[in-house]
């Protein structure tokens, strides 16, 4: 019994042609796997855009376990407080918009409105004020909407706050570090005299 190839030019079936990758010749072994890591680049960039949007569904048979909860965020400026869902099985947190549940994150981010987006503020860089320095004091700090109030000035694009009911020249400034209402207290430093 005598072998015949499929391919008539070719002895034994073999062609000029190798494997082809979704219907292109490869002749090229690096352009193959050059193509086949940016495919699955493409897909890893789509699955984790999909995952920071959009939460997971539950698992069939387990209940979501949430509750809810008040988020502050600063918003045009201005503080508000924003109800939210808090998923004690995964961590997640989780705001409602038209299309959904979404992390929170995707809708309120730690954007430039805050200071933890800026060098000034790992650097411990003082701030003016109204002429005069003010220095970072202690730890950030919670606070309520209600308990601070904003000013008209700003350092760069991050909002300055104050105690509700400060009129004269604060002791005391607060700049919001994040979502959650956590604010920096600065210091008014004192007047150096010069003899």
């Amino acid at each position: 019994m005598e072998f015949r190839s499929p391919h008539p030019l070719k002895p034994n079936g073999v062609s000029g042609v190798k494997e082809s990758w979704r219907g292109r010749s490869r002749a090229d072994p690096a352009t193959f796997h050059f193509k086949k890591k940016i495919t699955l680049l493409r897909t890893a960039i789509l699955a984790a855009v999909t995952i920071l949007v959009y939460p997971p569904v539950s698992a069939q048979g387990q209940a979501a376990v949430t509750r809810t909860i008040s988020v502050c965020v600063l918003s045009s400026g201005t503080l508000k407080e924003v109800p939210a869902s808090y998923d004690t099985r995964t961590g997640d947190t989780l705001v409602t918009v038209s299309t959904g549940p979404v992390y929170f994150h995707a809708v309120y981010p730690n954007d430039a409105n805050y200071a933890a987006g800026h060098a000034w503020y790992f650097k411990n860089n003082t701030l003016r004020h109204r002429g005069r320095r003010y220095r970072k004091y202690g730890l950030p700090r919670v606070l309520g909407t209600s308990e601070v109030a904003r000013l008209s000035s700003t350092i760069g694009t991050v909002p300055l706050f104050v105690e509700t009911g400060t009129v004269e020249l604060p002791e005391v400034l607060y700049v919001p570090v994040r979502v959650g209402c956590e604010f920096q207290p600065y210091q008014l430093e004192p007047e150096t005299r010069t003899h």
